[in-house]
């Protein structure tokens, strides 16, 4: 069962949090992969200013609903990101360091009923 806050979803074994500055080092280490980034409409980041400009271009605006998607551990390492740039349109990426888990699976299970109520 997941809670949802303004500020945060918390599910079992993940935190889905409002995207930092600070996220861009672990985006731009996922975002940077071909493999990653093969069935989006952008080319993979080379650098890391290019991270921060899609953080940040995710944060402006009313009704945004872009989190990063965290291991709820000690250390909360971003592992992926999640949003809706207008409902019910979803999209996400995940490092494939963490593929194969479910996280992505609990990750929209969590979100999309918090999206339904927000």
């Amino acid at each position: 069962m997941a809670t949802f806050t303004q500020e945060s979803i918390v599910t079992e074994r993940l935190i889905l949090r409002k995207i930092r500055p600070s996220d861009s080092e672990a985006v731009f280490g996922f975002m940077s992969l071909p493999s990653v980034m093969r069935y989006t409409s952008r080319e993979p980041l080379t650098q890391v200013h290019q991270a921060i400009t899609y953080l940040s271009e995710r944060t402006e605006g009313s009704n945004i609903y872009n989190f990063a998607v965290c291991l709820k551990d000690p250390t909360n390492t971003v592992i992926g990101l999640l949003g809706s740039p207008s409902y019910p349109e979803i999209g996400y990426l995940f490092s494939p360091t963490h593929a194969g888990k479910g996280y992505a699976t609990e990750a929209l299970l969590a979100f999309t009923p918090a999206l339904e109520c927000a």
